[in-house]
């Protein structure tokens, strides 16, 4: 027989008639994989549960304010991303960016959504500026 992936997403986000409008998002997402499939996570394992939050507001017509927050049932890792997003243009954007992760056990170490180690790995808590260019 052939193996076996399922992945799904399931969300809702509403809009509250907050000062220029706060919009809220919850999504929760599920993957789990045979062997035969290859896995890039460290430890091995073929099943996630993450859920994601996310808030926004326009603060005026060229900046808005959001932040992000993930979680991962299995290994209690998550980020929470503040960002700030600066219109430029209609097709150039600046955004202001935070990464601040953790894990709910204090292990540092070891988590899917967070890690401290001695290379980068791209969990890791940061600060940064993206300069993105839509066509």
């Amino acid at each position: 027989s052939s193996p076996v992936q399922f992945d799904t997403v399931f969300g809702t986000d509403y809009t509250f008639e907050i000062g220029k409008g706060l919009h809220i998002l919850m999504e929760y997402f599920l993957s789990t994989k045979q062997k035969e499939f290859s896995t890039s996570d460290l430890k091995g394992q073929r099943t996630y549960h993450h859920i994601g939050f996310s808030m926004d507001q326009p603060i005026d017509i060229e900046i808005k304010w959001q932040i992000y927050s993930l979680y991962d049932f299995l290994d209690k890792s998550f980020q929470i991303i503040p960002q700030i997003e600066y219109s430029v243009t209609d097709d150039l954007f600046l955004y202001f960016h935070g990464k601040i992760g953790g894990d709910i056990n204090g292990n540092k170490t070891n988590g899917r959504l967070y890690q401290r180690t001695n290379s980068f790995s791209g969990t890791e808590s940061s600060i940064g500026l993206t300069v993105a260019n839509y066509f």
